[in-house]
């Protein structure tokens, strides 16, 4: 397994760990199960968008929406 050390915004922080808390409890690993969904989830929708090939490239509002559509029932029951 790897390990990734990151640094978000404590507001961030605090709505993911309330979402993970909510979905899957306080239970161990409940935080990694989340975010290797995530980034599973990222995964997808920049493959799904391969024209995407810059982070400075804009999505627009109704792609985005159509590629989470797309992936959301991958990740979310």
């Amino acid at each position: 397994m790897g390990k990734i050390s990151i640094m978000i915004p404590d507001d961030l922080e605090k709505e993911f760990r309330d979402e993970v808390a909510r979905r899957f409890g306080f239970r161990k690993g409940s935080m990694s199960k989340a975010l290797e969904e995530a980034i599973r989830l990222w995964i997808e929708i920049n493959r799904k968008n391969s024209n995407i090939t810059h982070n400075t490239d804009r999505v627009s509002g109704d792609e985005l929406v159509k590629c989470f559509d797309e992936c959301k029932g991958l990740y979310f029951s």
